[in-house]
């Protein structure tokens, strides 16, 4: 949970609200993979915190047009409330605890702090 608090920590969930559009580089998940794996086997990194994100922020609208162009398939983004999601994260056998830690994230996704940037990769 430290690594969560300490990215939430300080982000202003509007900080990038105002961006422009920019078309979207395909290469930071790798760029981001890569970092992550060494910074995942090396003790070189122990006990210090990274912030590691792509050079834009890209919203849920962006992320489906891309999935539906690389697919093939029409894909659309939908808000689900978290009350309306619990049940069925239940239901799927979830147990309670971590569906309130998802419907947690997701919330903090709602309200914007995964939109800030770093040049961390």
């Amino acid at each position: 949970m430290r690594i969560v608090r300490k990215y939430w920590s300080g982000v202003s969930p509007t900080a990038s609200r105002t961006r422009s559009a920019k078309p979207f580089r395909e290469s930071p998940a790798r760029d981001i993979a890569a970092v992550a794996a060494v910074l995942l086997t090396s003790a070189a990194f122990d006990n210090q915190d990274f912030d590691l994100t792509g050079g834009e922020a890209i919203n849920h609208d962006e992320v489906a047009a891309i999935l539906s162009r690389e697919s093939g398939r029409a894909i659309a983004y939908m808000d689900i409330p978290s009350d309306t999601m619990r049940a069925p994260l239940l239901q799927a056998g979830l147990p309670p605890d971590y569906a309130e830690f998802m419907l947690l994230i997701l919330s903090f996704f709602k309200a914007g702090y995964a939109e800030r940037t770093t040049d961390a990769v």
